[in-house]
């Protein structure tokens, strides 16, 4: 049995291998057949003798006998741009009822290989510029690859994009030159740049008439004085300008190229968005249920391009109403201070809590985390199920720090990112009791190939508090729902002094954008160690929309009695 399987594995592979080596076509008055070459090659050939086939609409004897002659040139040519200029073609055409038949047996021979290459530059002045050695040293092509007329012309353009990306914008090729010794077997390119002169950028100018130069000048990445004129950097500029939120178009005028000036000044157009902007909505979520919102945003109060923003929600579990003010940072796309007021009612199954909030923060990006520091001060009124209503007031100083790395936030194949917080107060500080709390979440996204991926998340919490009693539930851990222990209640399970959550999942495509899911979730909150797992799984629907992944999933609550069913839905970015 286990031969009978061998010899059938070989006789695939050996079936393999001459469908790979040999193609076929056949159009009204010509059929063709190659054999003796490998995939990649076979694609190039057929495609070009497809084309000139196609040229043939009512060919006569000799149209067709032309093609015949011209095929062998167009195959030879093919290949020598591939770099096989040795190939040995054996041919025959002959004439089968009303229709001809053509047949090419092929081998491609030796490849041509670079035996000289030679980079050099004209100009002086750039012959001393090590940036410029630098881009010449790491020129793609080197002796001994081999010869391929396409990897040629992009090794050529990717140069001079290059070179005009560092100033050099009218840098060419004064020279290049391929020379190939069909019978030594050799070639030889030369190439000389001349890089011209360099141009640096000069003034930059906003035209538009809501906010201060000063504001905008904050959003260029590199230094107004002395840098070489860049098309990246200029476009990093126009994507900051576009990410401010405050214009609706952003382009560039064009600048003209003068020898006599090598600062080229720039030009942005500025088109703005409306001041106001408002925002109103009404969904379904299988954690809070029915919910609706409100909002308002004012998009530049004044010309230093302050905002204020308000936002209301009202589901079944809570009800919320918070307005921000937010002045741009030093780095306006990534710093903002800004000051904030909330109002948050929350009623879940076990507490009952009113939470008003004032604070100030302050976010910036600090050694490749983004951070936000923070000082809150809350007076939250809540009770728990047959308990007496209490009181806590709170001063509260605290850092978040969070870092991701991801190829795309919408759907991503690789990627990861973590989340740090740490908080605490101080009864002698405006505050009823004392704690410290920090709590670090997790998510890592893994793939090899483009039909399926592992995701995994985890979330740890550890909170140290000098009284329980008045310690305020908004702060306390809760696990449970679509976002956490599948299977369970939204924030059913806790709240608790500590929390510790796992979840891993593996997702296959099945059709198209669709992919279907497996997951295995686990995690409690609670107040005493040891940390109780509650363990849920199941299987979900994922589709990989333009809006990000929405995920509808059938949890099964592992460590509830009758091991209950529950559906719920997600949908967002993998990362934000």
């Amino acid at each position: 049995m286990i031969r009978k399987i061998k010899l059938a594995i070989a006789g695939f592979a050996i079936l393999n291998i001459l469908c790979a080596s040999s193609g076929y076509a056949a159009y009204p008055h010509v059929a063709y057949q190659i054999q003796g070459l490998n995939q990649d090659l076979m694609s190039p050939v057929q495609h070009r003798l497809d084309r000139s086939l196609q040229t043939l609409t009512q060919p006569s004897t000799e149209d067709i006998q032309f093609w015949y002659r011209q095929s062998i040139s167009n195959i030879k040519q093919t290949l020598e741009a591939y770099g096989y200029f040795k190939p040995s073609i054996k041919h025959t055409f002959k004439k089968i009822d009303s229709s001809w038949d053509a047949s090419y047996q092929i081998s491609v021979g030796p490849p041509l290989k670079i035996t000289t290459l030679q980079v050099s530059v004209e100009d002086e002045e750039a012959k001393q510029d090590p940036k410029i050695t630098k881009l010449i040293d790491d020129f793609p092509l080197h002796v001994g690859d081999v010869f391929q007329s396409e990897a040629y012309e992009n090794a050529k353009q990717k140069l001079l994009a290059k070179l005009v990306a560092k100033g050099y914008l009218s840098a060419y090729f004064s020279k290049h030159t391929i020379l190939i010794n069909r019978q030594a077997y050799t070639a030889k390119l030369i190439l000389t740049l001349n890089t011209g002169p360099r141009y640096y950028f000069g003034p930059i100018t906003f035209q538009q008439s809501i906010l201060n130069n000063s504001l905008l000048e904050r959003y260029i990445p590199f230094k107004r004085g002395g840098t070489p004129y860049s098309s990246i950097q200029l476009l990093k500029l126009q994507d900051n300008l576009n990410k401010s939120g405050y214009f609706q178009n952003v382009s560039i005028r064009d600048s003209q190229i003068s020898k006599l000036n090598k600062n080229l000044p720039v030009t942005f157009i500025l088109t703005p968005r409306p001041s106001q902007q408002y925002t109103a909505g009404i969904g379904y979520g299988t954690d809070v249920g029915m919910r609706g919102t409100l909002g308002w945003e004012s998009r530049y109060l004044n010309r230093e391009g302050h905002r204020l923003s308000i936002f209301s929600q009202l589901s079944k579990i809570q009800k919320s109403l918070q307005t921000t003010y937010t002045i741009p940072g030093k780095h306006p796309n990534t710093d903002n201070y800004n000051i904030n007021f909330a109002i948050v009612r929350k009623k879940l199954t076990q507490v009952t809590t009113t939470t008003q909030q004032l604070g100030i923060g302050s976010m910036n990006k600090w050694k490749g985390w983004q951070r936000n520091l923070f000082l809150n001060y809350q007076i939250e009124r809540f009770h728990y199920l047959n308990r007496p209503m209490t009181n806590s007031r709170l001063l509260t100083p605290g850092i978040n720090l969070s870092y991701s790395k991801f190829d795309n936030p919408l759907f991503a194949r690789h990627g990861y990112q973590l989340n740090f917080r740490l908080q605490g107060a101080d009864q002698n500080l405006l505050s009823n009791t004392s704690f410290l709390q920090t709590e670090l979440q997790g998510k890592y996204i893994l793939s090899w190939n483009d039909n399926s991926r592992f995701l995994f998340r985890s979330d740890i919490g550890y909170t140290v508090a000098s009284n329980l009693a008045n310690f305020p539930p908004s702060l306390l851990f809760y696990a449970g729902g679509s976002q956490s222990v599948r299977g369970y209640a939204y924030e059913s399970l806790g709240p608790g002094r500590y929390l510790m959550t796992g979840s891993v999942e593996y997702q296959h495509r099945l059709i198209n954008n669709f992919y279907g899911a497996i997951f295995f979730d686990a995690g409690n909150a609670v107040n005493n160690f040891p940390v109780h797992l509650q363990k849920g799984s199941g299987l979900g629907l994922v589709w990989a929309s333009p809006l990000g992944p929405m995920e509808a999933t059938v949890g099964k609550a592992l460590d509830l009695p009758g091991h209950p069913i529950r559906f719920q839905f997600t949908m967002g970015f993998d990362f934000l």
